[in-house]
């Protein structure tokens, strides 16, 4: 073999070396791209301050990694592996035992109605001006109780929101995901 031939082969050999590694990576990148991967998750609340994660997809996640928070507290927990229909538990210890954070939302301009009807002296309490401030007291009343269920409600509303999920997860191929939500 001529000294050309060996510098030729061992050339090749380098090239062949060195495009090894560029072919595999080039496949697996053709191969992530192409990947379908069906994982979705759903957060469900177990009890007040307890969390299951659950894989609602068809496919299991890899390295799964869940943070929760609050204003008032951080927590995460791991997992190598969630299975389709399997979930991860995260317990906020704080919202457990009932600590939430304050809810801010304006008062209401009902709330100086008296929830006892008013008196009259039994001189106007027939009359027709005693009739008309009883049912403006009704009305305000209703309007009053009407407000109070809605401030309920939005008070509940903002507290199911208190609670921040990230959740991150890779594919069998390797591919990082992520997903983000509010609950309470």
């Amino acid at each position: 073999m001529k000294w050309a031939d060996e510098v030729t082969l061992a050339a090749s050999c380098a090239a062949a070396a060195f495009a090894a590694p560029t072919l595999w990576l080039t496949w697996l990148a053709h191969r992530r791209a192409r990947e379908r991967s069906d994982v979705q998750w759903q957060v469900q609340r177990v009890e007040e301050g307890v969390f299951d994660v659950v894989n609602l997809g068809r496919d299991p996640a890899f390295k799964v990694a869940v943070e929760m928070w609050t204003e008032t507290e951080i927590e995460s927990t791991d997992a190598d592996k969630v299975e389709p229909k399997t979930s991860v538990r995260v317990r906020l210890p704080r919202r457990a035992g009932g600590e939430y954070a304050p809810v801010d939302l304006p008062r209401s301009m009902f709330d100086e109605v008296p929830d006892e009807p008013p008196e009259f002296p039994d001189v106007l309490s027939g009359g027709s001006m005693a009739k008309q401030a009883m049912e403006g007291w009704r009305r305000a009343k209703a309007a009053k109780d009407e407000a109070h269920a809605m401030h309920a409600a939005l008070e509940q509303d903002a507290r199911e929101k208190q609670v921040q999920v990230r959740i991150t997860w890779r594919s069998k191929l390797g591919v990082w995901s992520e997903h983000t939500e509010q609950t309470g």
